[in-house]
């Protein structure tokens, strides 16, 4: 048996962004999903290529921080100060219970255009593709289908798909703790 260990959210903030760095250098860290959006992105890159040991994916993010498409083109998307809606506030809209209302909440070309430019913004500051795709936080139809067809137009692979092939273990908190984590807004 092999372990997997996957740190996300590398460049959410310069306190993550270090911790991953350690958790690469002094442990078992070897994979890391970039957040493109956000500004301690830059911060995060700088430390990319003194790790070759380490696969440096994308962690696409529609739920904190700002956008990377004009916030104008995506305000299913965004706050009025062109902030991403929070997970806490999605999940608690009743349109999340369906997949008509998931639709209707992430609108496709809205979705499609803001993970396509977070893939862009990846690229343009690292140089290179990512070496894998991942979603971060809520998942929803549109925002699946929006990496799936980035995985296929760039021939990279999406790590839900690849969870899925190999039949890969998930760390998920249990339910207790994730409602304790919702109503702190988390």
């Amino acid at each position: 048996m092999k372990l997997l260990v996957q740190g996300d959210d590398f460049g959410f903030t310069k306190g993550v962004t270090y911790g991953i760095v350690d958790a690469i250098d002094n442990g078992i860290l070897r994979n890391t999903g970039l957040f493109a959006n956000m500004p301690d992105a830059v911060l995060a890159v700088s430390y990319m290529a003194d790790r070759p040991q380490a696969c440096f994916g994308i962690d696409f993010n529609l739920v904190s921080g700002p956008s990377c498409s004009d916030p104008k083109d995506i305000p299913h998307l965004v706050d009025e100060e062109g902030q991403f809606i929070r997970s806490g506030v999605r999940i608690r809209d009743p349109r999340w219970k369906s997949e008509e209302g998931r639709r209707e909440m992430f609108p496709w070309e809205e979705t499609y255009r803001e993970v396509r430019a977070q893939y862009d913004r990846f690229v343009e500051l690292t140089g290179k593709k990512p070496g894998y795709l991942h979603g971060h936080s809520i998942s929803h139809e549109h925002y699946r289908e929006a990496i799936h067809k980035i995985s296929e137009d760039e021939g990279i692979p999406y790590s839900q798909d690849i969870q899925q092939k190999y039949g890969f273990l998930q760390h998920a908190f249990p339910e207790d703790q994730r409602q304790g984590f919702q109503k702190q807004g988390i």
